[in-house]
């Protein structure tokens, strides 16, 4: 049997050819591809798919490069495509399962490969240490040879694709439960007589992180009781989108790091266990008592 052949370009490697050929695996089966990592003409015009290199864009002939005068154009946002933005634009809804996930998986993966790879600054650094989160983009690099090393840039690839592919079918994963999971915040916002306090109960616990993102959208709500993974259950203040860690009403200055008997005392609620030093999330034991923290942080004065 012949296989695909699938080419980009050798030497040093980035997240977006990388993930581009991780993408393509996902698409045609790995044990159906052969991947080339060349320069060579003759090569780059045998290939069935040809990403990041050869100076053409054309999606008709799978042809996925942007290095050519002018580029290959532009989300209506203005982050312009590279390699993998490219691949992901004509095949992610196959990849992903639907297009409506693979649009989502664009705004919160590849986008920020594509940028990266373009030069096109995302975010800026704040922090008086100027301590930068780690991207992906740097992760993919930490597959290449270090400086002395001898080591071929070929395996080291392939090791770098097969992490992207593991990376990219957990992301496609989490992104299909996401969206069922916001769908039972959303109608818990939509159910809730008091739209200051929302009560989210599932079949399994919903991350803080995605109901907050969900509630963010609702400028009347402030808190939100959620159960734990470890069957506690939480009081949580709503942080403005984009912000995690604001808060639209914080918990009481006097329940900031008490465990135990010491919140019991501050709170009155029997079966608190703790209160975040950051003062955005407090614990009970039940929802009676989550309950209980979320009403009293509502009514304080802080």
């Amino acid at each position: 049997m012949t296989k695909i052949r699938i080419v980009t370009h050798n030497a040093g490697f980035h997240a977006d050819d990388v993930f581009g050929v991780a993408t393509l695996m996902l698409l045609l089966g790995e044990e159906n591809v052969e991947v080339f990592r060349t320069r060579d003409p003759e090569i780059i015009a045998s290939g069935d798919y040809v990403l990041d290199v050869g100076d053409v864009y054309d999606p008709e002939r799978n042809r996925f490069d942007h290095h050519q005068r002018g580029g290959s154009g532009a989300r209506e946002n203005g982050i312009p495509y590279a390699a993998f933005g490219l691949i992901w634009k004509k095949f992610g809804a196959d990849v992903a399962g639907s297009a409506e996930l693979a649009e989502i998986v664009d705004a919160e993966l590849v986008q920020s490969i594509d940028a990266g790879d373009n030069g096109v600054n995302l975010f800026d650094v704040v922090h008086p240490s100027k301590a930068r989160p780690v991207l992906i983009g740097s992760a993919i690099a930490l597959f290449e040879p270090a400086w002395g090393e001898e080591r071929d840039y070929d395996p080291a690839f392939v090791e770098a694709v097969a992490f992207a592919k593991q990376f990219l079918i957990h992301k496609i994963r989490h992104t299909k439960a996401n969206q069922l999971a916001a769908d039972i915040v959303q109608k818990a916002y939509e159910a809730a007589p008091r739209k200051e306090l929302i009560i989210v109960e599932a079949p399994s616990p919903i991350s803080r992180a995605l109901i907050t993102n969900v509630l963010s959208d609702y400028p009347d709500t402030l808190m939100f009781v959620r159960q734990h993974e470890n069957s506690s259950w939480q009081a949580v203040c709503v942080s403005e989108r984009d912000n995690y860690f604001s808060r639209r009403k914080a918990l009481p200055e006097s329940w900031a790091g008490k465990r135990d008997e010491a919140l019991v005392e501050a709170t009155g609620v029997a079966d608190a266990i703790f209160a975040h030093n950051g003062r955005f999330m407090a614990v009970a034991t039940s929802k009676e008592g989550a309950l209980k923290l979320a009403e009293l942080a509502l009514q304080a004065d802080n």
